[in-house]
């Protein structure tokens, strides 16, 4: 009753275009939109977003997963970019449901530990949020795995004007194993989380890190993937 009477006095409001939202956190029109955006699939290979195996700037093709676009001006943009402002657990949720689904569909269901790319403490200080840690939680108790804090990272210098290089560089500056994190990984199956991936530099050198400590397979899951329309 109380809830009802909550919702009444303020209803939930659609992430993407702020009228009121009845079910979930998309009103009709959007939740119509991004389920389009979800079954057209990927442009450049045809496949689901969820079995996309176009290559990374950085990655073998064989290792990336993603489960939804980061679409321009698309609701799926919407969706992650407030992901990365607000632990909104409706969203959260959602987002790890197609998560799982996709670790599913390629049959990385046994066998694995989560870790996760950090937010610098500068960025989580100023937004609030470590949306990947958000993620990798929700993701490990829906796959019944379990997760590791394994990186330390420095620096919040925006990426977003950095050439495919100068990404891996600084990429590369940026990320290191905790202390005593080795005897977490060696002999281990290790699915990494990101909220974005674009290039892949950052999940490359992630996965470097975890491969060069002893990992023996080691899967790069983001809830988006930057794609082109």
């Amino acid at each position: 009753m109380l809830n009802k009477t909550l919702s009444l006095i303020f209803p939930t409001v659609c992430i993407r275009c702020k009228r009121i939202a009845k079910h979930g956190f998309l009103c009709p029109d959007c939740k119509e939109e991004y389920e389009k955006e979800l079954s057209d699939g990927c442009l450049s290979c045809g496949n689901p977003h969820g079995k996309c195996r176009c290559d990374s700037k950085y990655l073998n093709n064989e290792k990336l997963f993603y489960a939804i676009p980061y679409k321009t001006d698309g609701v799926s943009r919407s969706l992650l970019l407030r992901m990365k402002t607000s632990n909104n657990r409706a969203l959260v949720s959602h987002l790890t449901d197609k998560m799982a689904a996709v670790l599913r569909a390629n049959g990385i269901e046994n066998d694995y530990i989560i870790t996760y790319v950090p937010r610098s403490p500068i960025k989580i200080r100023l937004e609030g949020v470590d949306q990947a840690k958000i993620l990798a939680h929700s993701l490990a108790e829906k796959m019944n795995f379990g997760i590791e804090n394994l990186f330390i990272c420095r620096g919040a210098k925006e990426q977003k004007s950095l050439e495919y290089v100068e990404r891996d560089i600084y990429a590369r500056s940026r990320f290191s194993l905790r202390i005593g994190a080795e005897e977490k990984i060696k002999g281990k199956r290790i699915v990494l989380v990101d909220d974005i991936i674009t290039s892949g530099a950052t999940v490359k050198v992630c996965s470097d890190l975890l491969t060069e400590a002893g990992a023996l397979d080691v899967i790069c899951l983001g809830a988006g993937r930057s794609v082109k329309y």
